[in-house]
């Protein structure tokens, strides 16, 4: 597995051009590291560190080392070069292989240069000479035109502090920057007083700075139109380093231009903005030395703070003068602030909940809450905003505004979508704050109104259930009259048939009792 230690090396190995060559190819910006526009102005142990937790940039990284040395199989690893050393080393890193055979060569190969025959003292004058460092330092003007840059430190991997720059720069421990009359770049163009500048030279670009046959004080100059020109003048952002700068108003988050106090900052360097012990940024400095800063979609502020319990200043390279502060960005962490307004809040959120109505499915109602204020964001700052909303419709009661669109849109939701899975998840994702509902006092007026429907439901249904139950009843009884009439009927028919039964019957009595009346009578006769 791949260690922070060996691709930090590989960094290190890396000319510098060369690095930041690949740093800047398109391949990897996708793998941008937050707090860097540009991978290249990343410090190396932040590199080092992002590659063992991105395998993916790591190995396009390091395949884009091995095009650029043309360091495709290992068979070179006996023959490379000092200068080949690099796209070896990645190639045996991406392919995870031993690399203790190679570093045995490398360091070999080491002690054969320095054993190699020494220059003589002439040629390694020379040799020094042109060795290129950078110096970051101070420029003054003084006595109304001149410019004088004062080196306070080196910087290589590291920034280090210069332990005695009246011995290296005498006597005074500057060096005079001069432009001839006609020069297209004069000081006055490329520096500001009181500008802290990061500039890239060479003993051999040093020429002695006299008037007349007299050495001055200030014993050695540059040409600033030949380092201009040059591109050796560099950008403090370029190792990191950004000046602090503070405001003529309020920081407006809005977009709106903002105008910085501090006139010692070049126009289009990028700065960081301190308000409230926070840091902003960073930021372009524009043609009219203003800022201009816009909080994102969601209503976050990118900010800073020192790491490791450090105040900003123990973050900030001090200069011998009081010139501003200047933090390396390597000492802070990144978070992100919350600068919604309280109106934007509520707003967003009701906006929310009411656009319900423009939605014809759940399905559209969730990709709506997608993008509402409490998606994409920081956990604390959703639990913030939560409570924010219940507090404020809390306090302003039924009245609000607010509250009375909140409660209206939450029951227009439940009363088109509320058998909906998703919208509940949505409303339940939205409002999951079990006292949240509680404090809505608009929301419990609706809950009553509820209730007391819900007992009139209740209501109704038992008298119509009741209803239900004399119909039926009723219903029995009549058929059970019915039923009574058809005996009644069929008991009289029976008695009437009796009856007629019953006078056939008298009527043969009568016959009878005539006959034997008859009999009787004739035997009298």
């Amino acid at each position: 597995m791949l260690s922070t230690e060996s691709f930090l090396e590989l960094l290190r190995l890396l000319p510098d051009d060369k690095r930041n060559k690949l740093l800047s190819n398109s391949k990897l910006k996708q793998y941008s590291i937050d707090g860097y526009r540009n991978l290249k102005y990343a410090p190396l142990k932040v590199l080092s560190a992002h590659a063992v937790k991105s395998h993916l940039f790591c190995e396009t990284f390091l395949s884009l080392v091995v095009d650029e040395y043309n360091c495709l199989t290992p068979k070179d690893a006996q023959t490379f070069s000092i200068e080949e050393y690099p796209g070896i080393l990645a190639y045996y890193l991406k392919c995870g292989l031993d690399v203790a055979p190679i570093e045995k060569r490398y360091n070999e190969l080491i002690r054969e240069t320095e054993n190699e025959t020494v220059l003589n003292p002439i040629e390694e004058q020379v040799k020094h000479n042109m060795i290129m460092k950078k110096y970051l330092g101070y420029v003054l003007k003084q006595n109304l035109y001149y410019y004088n840059f004062y080196p306070v430190f080196t910087v290589d991997n590291e920034i280090t502090k210069i332990e005695s720059p009246a011995t290296e720069f005498p006597q005074k421990g500057n060096i005079n920057l001069s432009s001839q009359l006609y020069a297209q770049h004069k000081c006055s163009d490329v520096f500001r007083a009181n500008q802290v500048a990061l500039i890239e030279f060479s003993e051999e670009d040093l020429s002695e700075n006299r008037r007349g046959d007299q050495l001055n004080q200030t014993e050695r100059k540059l040409d600033v139109d030949d380092l201009y020109n040059r591109n050796r003048i560099h950008r403090l952002k370029d190792i990191d380093l950004f000046p602090v700068v503070h405001l003529a108003t309020k920081l407006d988050f809005s977009g709106s231009a903002n105008l910085i106090l501090e006139d010692n900052i070049q126009n289009s360097e990028d700065v960081f903005v301190e308000e409230e012990g926070l840091l902003y940024g960073p930021y372009k400095v524009d043609a009219n030395h203003q800022i201009k800063v816009l909080k994102s979609s969601n209503g976050t502020i990118q900010c800073w703070r020192p790491k490791m319990s450090k105040t900003l200043d123990e973050c900030c390279l001090r200069f011998d003068i009081d010139i501003g502060k200047y933090v390396l960005r390597s000492n802070l962490e990144m978070f992100y602030r919350d600068v919604l307004s309280e109106e934007e809040l509520l707003q967003s959120f009701v906006r929310t909940l009411k656009d319900k109505r423009d939605l014809n499915s759940p399905e559209a109602v969730v990709a709506n809450y997608m993008s509402s204020v409490f998606v994409g964001l920081d956990s604390n700052i959703a639990e913030e905003r939560k409570k924010k909303i219940s507090n404020f419709i809390e306090n302003s009661r039924n009245e609000s505004h607010y509250s009375k669109e909140i409660a209206s849109a939450v029951a227009g939701l439940f009363a088109e979508y509320g058998d909906d899975d998703d919208l509940r998840s949505v409303l339940e994702n939205a409002l999951d704050d079990p006292e949240f509902s509680s404090k809505i006092q608009s929301l419990d007026i609706v809950r009553d109104k509820v209730k007391r429907e819900q007992d009139k439901l209740s209501k109704l249904e038992k008298e119509i259930e009741e209803a239900q139950k004399g119909l039926e009843d009723t219903e029995k009884q009549r058929k059970s009259e019915s039923e009574n009439k058809e005996q009644r009927d069929k008991i009289k028919a029976l008695e009437l048939q009796l009856d007629k039964h019953k006078t056939v019957e008298n009527l043969d009595f009568e016959i009878q009792f005539r006959e034997r009346t008859k009999e009787e009578l004739n035997k009298k006769n």
